[in-house]
C-alpha cells in the first residue's frame, strides 16, 4: 500500500512538472527585413508568450540587423493565461544607426486559424518602417534612419 501511495505520488508530481514547466505554444514565424544601407537594432520586451530571434548578431530578445539582411522571429504564445485565450503580446523598440527609436506594440489571439500572427502596431509615425509587410507580423526597414 505504501509502495503504491509512493508511487501514485511521484507519478503525479512528474505529470505536474512536465506539465507547467514549458507552457508555451509556437504559432508562427515571420521576418524583420533591413532593406536599408545600414544597421538598425530591435529588442523585444514581451507580455504574453515570447518570441525568439534568430540571426547572426541576435541575443536573447535583442538583435543588431546589418544592412541588407534580416532576422527570423518566431512567436509563441501562452497557453491561456489571458481571458480571450491564448495571446502573444509585446512591444518591439526599433532603434536606427544614428540612435533614434520608436516602440511598437504586437498583439494576437489564437481564434484556431492556421495563420495567428501578431499584427504589429505603431505608438508613433513609423516613416519608413512597413509594419505587417508582406504579413502579419513582418517588419520592413526601407530607410537608414527614422
Amino acid at each position: 500500500m505504501l509502495k503504491t501511495r509512493k508511487l501514485l505520488f511521484v507519478s503525479s508530481l512528474t505529470f505536474l512538472l512536465a506539465s507547467t514547466s514549458y507552457a508555451e505554444t509556437f504559432k508562427c514565424e515571420r521576418a524583420i527585413y533591413n532593406d536599408s544601407n545600414s544597421s538598425w537594432n530591435v529588442v523585444f520586451n514581451t507580455v504574453y508568450g515570447h518570441a525568439e530571434l534568430t540571426g547572426s548578431s541576435c541575443m536573447p530578445g535583442h538583435c543588431l540587423i546589418p544592412a541588407k539582411q534580416h532576422i527570423t522571429v518566431k512567436y509563441y504564445y501562452d497557453n491561456g493565461t489571458t481571458r480571450r485565450g491564448p495571446a502573444s503580446s509585446g512591444k518591439i523598440s526599433v532603434i536606427d544607426h544614428g540612435g533614434t527609436s520608436r516602440l511598437l506594440q504586437y498583439y494576437s489571439v489564437d481564434t484556431g486559424n492556421a495563420d495567428t500572427c501578431p499584427q504589429i502596431e505603431s505608438y508613433d509615425t513609423a516613416n519608413g518602417v512597413a509594419l505587417n509587410n508582406p504579413m502579419n507580423g513582418d517588419i520592413k526597414i526601407q530607410q537608414d534612419l527614422w
